[in-house]
This record gives structure tokens, C-alpha cells and sequence, in this order.
């Protein structure tokens, strides 16, 4: 099986806030994990871990762009030069809204749950 290079785009993650579907998003993140696939996420964070943009939890790599779609943008194009992601799953509206305008020209697949 081919292995696969996945981002997650998502306004919340367990380690930042506590919600249902940051859990969800976490458990479905370390289950394709474990069958080896290369999988980030990247997330606004909240005001607590404003200061920390990058961060690797158990073995997932986090990437914070706080509220600002600009800097989200930079870490998109800077992960997928280095990645180049054969899928984007999009978890909630603002993340989603932060990637999909840089992903037209790849003709990554995107996925909205």
C-alpha cells in the first residue's frame, strides 16, 4: 500500500482545547499514523500556546498559525513543498477556508469531514 502524506487543517487539536471533534480528528491522526503515513496537522491554537508555532505530540507533526490566514498560507506552501500532500482533510470551516484557495494549482485532493 502506498503511503500516503495527509494534512489535517482544523481550528482545534487536543492539546489546545478540548472538544469532540479535535478527538475524533486526534484518534483518526495516529490511527494513519500507525499504518505509517506521514500526517500534520495544522490549526489556529489558542491563547494560551500563541507563542508556540510548531510542535511535535506523539509523533504528529502541529503547526500553528494563530488567527492569521497569512501566516497559515506560508506554512501550507513551505509543507508542501517539502511533503507534497497527496490528500487535505479539511475538520473545520476557518482552517479549511485557510488552505483551499493555495491548493487549486496542485490539484491536491481535499476532503471535508
Amino acid at each position: 500500500m502506498k503511503k500516503l502524506n495527509i494534512l489535517f487543517a482544523t481550528d482545534i487539536v487536543p492539546k489546545d482545547e478540548e472538544g469532540g471533534s479535535a478527538v475524533v480528528l486526534w484518534e483518526l491522526a495516529k490511527s494513519l499514523q500507525l499504518k505509517k503515513h506521514k500526517v500534520a496537522i495544522i490549526t489556529k491554537g489558542n491563547k494560551t500556546n500563541k507563542d508556540k508555532l510548531y510542535e511535535n505530540c506523539e509523533g504528529i507533526d502541529v503547526y500553528r498559525y494563530g488567527n492569521n490566514l497569512l501566516k497559515c498560507k506560508k506554512i501550507f506552501n513551505k509543507l508542501n513543498f517539502e511533503l507534497k500532500f497527496d490528500l487535505i482533510v479539511g475538520i473545520h470551516p476557518y482552517s479549511s477556508l485557510g488552505v483551499l484557495p493555495f491548493i487549486g494549482k496542485s490539484k491536491i485532493p481535499f476532503l471535508y469531514i
